[in-house]
């Protein structure tokens, strides 16, 4: 089944700019290592690092890498690419919380605990079924801030400095 589409009031799909992208079933996540290969891991860095930017355009989501690479299904296989084209875009497939993403060829992006570990499926089964984890840090979600700060051009994060560090900078700035 292909399940509803997400869609927020403006029509659009509503997902984060930074996520990692985690199997609903396996308790593993797609990762784009430094090289371009794709892998999985059962666990992604605390620094950001494995976390990938999200590029939206209508219904359809590119996932890029820190590094640059773009998750890509060319040729019917999952590598990555330097570039975003129709082959790395997949069309966002929503079933409840979780999302399925279907490639241009139309078979869906898919993990397994056997390698090749990403791969395409033919159908949305367990296995191509996706939790998006928003980038947080120091509680602050990074995607959102970053929306912000395309659309205003600023960012106001708040309770970013204790009471001491304030008192500090102000004690300094004083002198």
């Amino acid at each position: 089944a292909r399940g509803d589409r997400a869609m927020s009031r403006r029509g659009q799909i509503a997902i984060d700019r930074i996520v990692a992208l985690r199997s609903s079933v396996l308790p593993i996540y797609i990762l784009i290592r430094p090289d371009g290969s794709v892998t999985t891991a059962d666990e992604v860095s605390e620094d950001g690092n494995d976390f990938l930017t999200t590029r939206m355009s209508g219904d359809q989501i590119a996932f890029q890498s820190i590094g640059g690479d773009y998750l890509s299904a060319e040729g019917g296989k999952v590598s990555t690419r330097r570039y975003c084209s129709a082959n790395e875009r997949f069309t966002v497939e929503k079933q409840e919380t979780q999302y399925a993403f279907r490639s241009r060829c139309g078979m869906y992006l898919s993990v397994s605990d056997r390698a090749p570990f990403v791969g395409l499926a033919p159908t949305a089964g367990d296995t191509e079924v996706f939790q998006l984890f928003s980038l947080m840090m120091c509680g602050v979600n990074v995607g959102q801030q970053l929306d912000l700060l395309d659309r205003t051009g600023q960012v106001v994060i708040d309770n970013l400095l204790d009471g001491d560090q304030l008192a500090s900078m102000k004690a300094s700035l004083a002198q």
